[in-house]
């Protein structure tokens, strides 16, 4: 399946951005002190999505599903002039971390995958 990802991108000779989100987030536990205490714990990624609209927004792209027994590949087309984002989601989904994708890119694949509990998501897009 990587080798599927990796030659559907770059067979098109554009230069693909690399994204991918940490299996666990954050990596440990953190205080926020104020005038409250307050303890982030790690929670584990769940899944990942492509987005656009505006940072924490709710417009989640729907892409084209490829399923093999071991992983999931979805290729999405993007929107040429609004704004997108690659979002890992952890826990019960409420905490997300957003990473802008480039303007100039037209189309994203996905790639997630579960081994032992633990998923894994990587994108590449162009």
């Amino acid at each position: 399946m990587k080798a599927l990802l990796a030659s559907l991108l770059l067979c098109a000779g554009a230069q693909a951005k690399e994204f991918h989100c940490p299996s666990q987030y954050p990596s440990e536990t953190h205080a926020l002190v104020g005038d409250t205490h307050t303890f982030v714990s790690p929670s584990r990624l769940v899944r990942a999505g492509v987005y656009w609209g505006e940072l924490g927004g709710q417009g989640e792209m729907h892409g084209d599903r490829k399923t093999s027994k071991d992983a999931v590949l979805v290729r999405f087309g993007l929107p040429e002039k609004e704004k997108k984002w690659f979002v890992c989601e952890y826990g019960n989904s409420s905490i997300t971390m957003w990473t802008a994708i480039e303007d100039r890119a037209t189309e994203c694949l996905l790639q997630q995958s579960s081994r032992g509990g633990v998923v894994t998501v990587r994108a590449q897009c162009k």
